[in-house]
């Protein structure tokens, strides 16, 4: 019986969480998503180069 409770206890949320609703604004929230680097536009390929892993690679002669 200890053991059901303990494991109760451990698995199931507190009852202040499970009423807990989450509410977001729908535009922060799509701001999160930005449409990436553009590749179909040469002109800007310098925006490209300073993506994430470029800009803590160790730099190079090959680009």
């Amino acid at each position: 019986m200890k053991l059901k409770k303990d494991k109760k206890r451990i698995f199931d949320p507190p009852a202040s969480s499970r009423s807990a609703k989450l509410q977001y604004d729908p535009l922060s929230y799509s701001q999160n998503f930005d449409q990436g680097c553009s590749w179909d536009q040469p002109d800007e390929d310098d925006l490209c180069s300073r993506s994430f892993s470029m800009r803590f690679a160790v730099p190079s002669n090959n680009f």
